[in-house]
């Protein structure tokens, strides 16, 4: 799958990009896309004491849905990566997307969720985020190698670009390295239909041998094969 203007810096063992599938800018909003993403806000804690939690809605095609409730926030912000309850709804065609789980339920509308016990009762109301990474098109640190920017390269092998200026499967760096610090930028396809390995699988291989995944895996209990993990060597840290 090509990737936007992806910046591989090297600072300091040789590395190949394998990709699978085209992943077309985002136009519009698809109905999938509507209620997709990430919501956080406080609700209470099975003592009933207020605590800042999170939600991710994940769509599963055909009109499933699955949310999965986060306690402490979002991954990577103050999620205590333990504690998780997920929630299943269906799209009735209607403007508001409804989810049940064993003690809660969500009503979505794509900017905030209302969470309600199985009673009805006001719980809670969780706002919708969009997060992106800190490190987000950042540029090349003093003394870095950049191995791909949008255009003819010399630190890649085979590497084929497309008139759009993405990069295309199948290359690899014409130096080799040792220690090295490594910045990947990549976007993955919504496939909601598809699960595990087929949802946007591709991947980063370090000495022709570790393979950095690269995959959807938004939603899910991260295992060693999940985006970002050192494929079945390690799950990622997030």
């Amino acid at each position: 799958m090509p990737v936007h203007q992806n910046r591989l810096l090297l600072l300091v063992a040789s590395l190949s990009l394998a990709w699978s599938r085209w992943c077309e800018p985002a136009l519009a909003e698809t109905p999938a896309q509507a209620w997709h993403g990430e919501y956080a806000g406080s609700l209470p804690d099975p003592t009933g004491r207020p605590q800042w939690t999170g939600l991710q809605v994940v769509p599963q095609g055909k009109g499933e849905y699955l949310a999965v409730e986060l306690a402490g926030g979002l991954p990577g912000n103050r999620w205590n990566m333990r504690d998780r309850q997920e929630a299943v709804g269906r799209a009735e065609g209607t403007p508001t997307l409804v989810l049940a789980s064993p003690v809660r339920k969500y009503e979505v509308d794509g900017w905030q969720v209302r969470v309600t016990d199985l009673q009805g009762n006001p719980v809670g109301t969780l706002r919708r985020y969009f997060r992106s990474s800190q490190t987000l098109g950042s540029p090349p640190p003093a003394g870095a190698i950049v191995l791909f920017s949008g255009g003819p390269t010399s630190e890649l092998k085979n590497a084929k670009i497309t008139p759009e200026g993405l990069l295309q499967v199948g290359c690899e760096t014409t130096r080799a390295y040792r220690d090295f610090c490594l910045h990947v930028e990549f976007r993955t396809p919504l496939m909601p239909e598809a699960r595990s390995q087929a949802r946007g699988n591709s991947g980063v291989y370090l000495q022709g041998r570790y393979e950095v995944q690269i995959l959807d895996s938004f939603g899910l209990v991260s295992q060693n094969n999940d985006c970002g993990s050192l494929y079945k060597q390690r799950p990622p840290l997030l």
